[in-house]
């Protein structure tokens, strides 16, 4: 892109970048289920497996990133780390709006 931020900027769009991408990758995955398996909600295993895989490829990914920029595959670096906590966190973001907007439905009915 043909504007760069200062260091400090960029790390703080990433990371919210990447919070947005583990809340809206989670609440797709989620519909997409819901649909493909004909329910209403997914239940609590179902919600745990997508959690689960989003964050097992987003870990995958991180180590496939430094693959591909020729780094160690050792040990992850910071933005590595950064994103996927990062994604982690926007995975449990879901999960609590999730269970909370849930809650409020079935009180609805």
């Amino acid at each position: 892109r043909p504007f760069v931020f200062n260091d400090g900027t960029e790390m703080i769009i990433n990371s919210i970048e990447h919070l947005l991408f583990g809340l809206v990758i989670c609440v797709k995955s989620a519909v997409y289920y819901s649909i493909l398996k004909h329910k209403t909600l997914p239940g609590k295993y179902e919600l745990t497996f997508i959690l689960f895989a989003f964050n097992i490829l987003g870990f995958l990914n991180e180590f496939f990133q430094d693959l591909y920029k020729h780094q160690a595959l050792t040990s992850l670096n910071f933005d590595s780390r950064k994103d996927i906590v990062m994604n982690i966190i926007g995975s449990l973001l879901f999960l609590f709006f999730y269970k909370k907007i849930n809650k409020k439905i079935q009180s609805t009915r």
